[in-house]
């Protein structure tokens, strides 16, 4: 492919594009507004059904740097896959078709990252509830790995990671790591990428707009909500303890309120009426949940941070499904009803 500027593009943008219509066309201008010259755009059509691939196919004509590719899945997990086998550049961002990049966002994470020969560098994330940004000054260079490990629980906590867009990969080290995206969101890339990477930075200044991110409040339920989070707990255990953070107190804390948060999140979605299950289906995906040997490991540890988690925790710890279940509607009906209030739940 033509048309970089350079003979190496400095940076590979892979954009998931699912029915994407209402927003492509601002998230393409957002790219063609970048200061960073350079860069090679991989947009993925995952399996569209509305004027998705048409739009993309005029683009394409119009912009030298604009590579389309086809995919018969909707999966974020098959299009990532896809733009990373195909991404030529010193670098990867990933992105969706519904979020937008401020104009320096990726010349700034480019500048951070190549003056310190990192291989990642994180923008802060906002939606249009909040931002999401750690403290502390931008751009904030570990000085040393072990500095970031120490450190990571707090980018775990806030939910910078392991979400994977927003972030600028070297990709030597994704081919190194051998890093792939599975069914998980993202877990499973990021675990993998992380383990041994050498050099990361936070650039809060560097804004990278997610619509759909963190938005667990609306709890949608749908086949994607099985319960998968047993297997992402372990991929995050073994990178904690590869790192040597295992006994960490806060990386602790840190694991414990994810894994926690996950449980309830999906006997709330279980509990929801968009969740198509039989009541008997409900109940066995509840119970599963619930009564597993590393559910019942962490709930009996873990410290409760707010007063639904106090509450959801009672009826988890004593394997008390009907009023686990009962408590998860009630929070579903709450956040469905008063969404202010269903966004800060377990706050």
């Amino acid at each position: 492919m033509a048309g970089y500027g350079h003979r190496h593009p400095s940076v590979t943008v892979i954009v998931r594009a699912h029915d994407a219509a209402a927003t492509l066309n601002r998230a393409l201008n957002c790219l063609a507004a970048q200061t960073l010259r350079g860069l090679q755009i991989l947009v993925v059509d995952a399996a569209s059904c509305d004027e998705t691939k048409r739009m993309l196919a005029t683009a394409e004509e119009r912009d030298a740097m604009l590579e389309c590719l086809h995919i018969d899945s909707d999966s974020a997990t098959d299009c990532f896959n896809l733009g990373l086998q195909r991404a030529e550049g010193t670098y990867a961002f990933l992105m969706d078709a519904t979020d937008t990049l401020a104009p320096r966002t990726l010349e700034e994470l480019y500048e951070v990252a190549e003056e310190g020969s990192l291989d990642l560098a994180m923008a802060a994330v906002a939606n249009n509830a909040r931002q999401v940004a750690a403290d502390g000054p931008s751009p904030y260079v570990y000085a040393d790995d072990d500095a970031f490990h120490a450190e990571a629980w707090k980018y775990f906590d806030a939910g910078l990671l392991p979400f994977p867009c927003g972030k600028l990969f070297r990709m030597d080290r994704v081919r190194k790591s051998g890093a792939k995206f599975a069914s998980d969101g993202g877990t499973a890339f990021m675990a993998a990428f992380l383990m041994d990477a050498h050099g990361v930075a936070y650039v809060r200044d560097a804004i990278y707009n997610a619509g759909d991110f963190c938005l667990s409040a609306s709890l949608a339920w749908d086949l994607s909500h099985c319960w998968t989070d047993e297997h992402e707990q372990d991929l995050l255990d073994n990178l904690f303890a590869h790192w040597g953070m295992d006994e960490d107190s806060q990386t602790r804390r840190m694991l414990q309120r994810r894994y926690v948060t996950n449980v309830i999140t999906t006997i709330v979605s279980t509990c929801s009426p968009a969740c198509d299950l039989s009541e008997d289906e409900k109940r066995a995906h509840v119970e599963r949940i619930i009564t597993s040997d590393k559910t019942q490991k962490i709930a009996s540890e873990a410290a409760p941070w707010s007063g639904v988690v106090r509450a959801m925790l009672m009826p988890i710890r004593r394997k008390d499904v009907d009023l686990a279940m009962g408590e998860g509607r009630i929070i579903s009906w709450i956040s469905r009803h008063t969404t202010s209030l269903g966004s800060q739940l377990f706050s």
